[in-house]
């Protein structure tokens, strides 16, 4: 869900303001969508479901009558830019170049972040791991507690800090917003 968010984000703070998003994986993120859209494709079993029940229903359902064209949903104004389409590619980052190059900056992005955080906190190793969750991180998490960047709404990270389901997952003061600005 936070790159969902992180995701989105970057969309509406682009300058240029596209017709159409392509995001990689199968969720595309609820803040770039109009409200009751859906955000999920879901699982890959219910949707192999589908394409063979609409491969059955071709032979046995009525034949359809002529429909007039479908109108576009109504434009939400709620002061809030979105593309008119947001399009998820399963494997886009391996399909479509622009996905790819993108891939690529936002990975080199959070090296150099995780290079910052290392600087800040050597003892955590952030230099080696970028963040992942390394059997070396976890250990460093276990010996060092848990410093402000560390996603409260990460499962270790709310086990090791007591917190249940129904705690809001927070981030501290001087989190990594400071370093997306």
């Amino acid at each position: 869900r936070a790159a969902l968010t992180s995701m989105a984000r970057s969309v509406q703070g682009l300058q240029a303001r596209p017709d159409c998003v392509l995001v990689d994986g199968c969720n595309r993120p609820p803040q770039l969508l109009a409200p009751g859209e859906q955000w999920t494709r879901g699982s890959r079993k219910a949707a192999e479901a589908d394409v063979a029940q609409a491969k059955l229903s071709k032979w046995f359902a009525p034949k359809p009558k002529p429909q007039a064209e479908a109108k576009a949903p109504a434009p939400v104004d709620d002061g809030v830019w979105r593309p008119k389409r947001v399009e998820a590619v399963i494997q886009g980052d391996a399909r479509v170049p622009s996905i790819s190059a993108a891939s690529v900056l936002a990975k080199v992005h959070r090296d150099s972040l995780m290079d910052e955080l290392h600087e800040k906190y050597p003892a955590y190793g952030f230099s080696s791991h970028k963040g992942y969750g390394t059997e070396a991180h976890m250990e460093a998490i276990r010996t060092h507690g848990v410093c402000p960047q560390h996603r409260r709404s990460f499962g270790p990270i709310r086990e090791i800090l007591g917190l249940g389901e129904d705690d809001a997952p927070t981030r501290p003061a001087g989190g990594l917003a400071g370093f997306f600005t």
